[in-house]
């Protein structure tokens, strides 16, 4: 398993999200075409946003590529609900398939999507 691990904060909450999204660009073009790495690059930027939105100290962004999947995780410092949530992603921005949800951990919230390598 090879991963990316970048933090950022949330002075600027746009160009926070972009940035930290733009920087995984690369990582994520090793494993897919282009036009996957822009919706889930898009993807990511909502994430983030969103975590932002309730977390506005930051968090830390984790890409991790396994042997058939990407694991992207986004931690964040803000206190999640005690019921894991897990599904589809039903996001309205990404056609990629994949898998979601976000899960209480000591000190926050880690929210996690999974998608399949082509």
């Amino acid at each position: 398993m090879t991963s990316l691990w970048l933090s950022f904060s949330g002075k600027t909450k746009s160009a926070t999200a972009a940035g930290a999204a733009g920087a995984a660009r690369p990582f994520l073009a090793s494993s897919f075409p282009p036009p996957a790495v822009a919706e889930i690059t898009a993807v990511i930027t909502q994430v983030i946003g969103q975590v932002l939105d309730r977390s506005p100290g930051g968090g830390e962004l984790i890409v991790s590529r396994r042997e058939d999947t990407m694991l992207i995780e986004i931690l964040d410092q803000h206190p999640a609900s005690k019921h894991p949530t897990t599904g589809p992603n039903n996001s309205r921005t990404s056609s990629v398939p994949s898998t979601c949800g976000s899960l209480a951990v000591a000190g926050g919230t880690v929210t996690w999507i999974e998608i399949p390598l082509p």
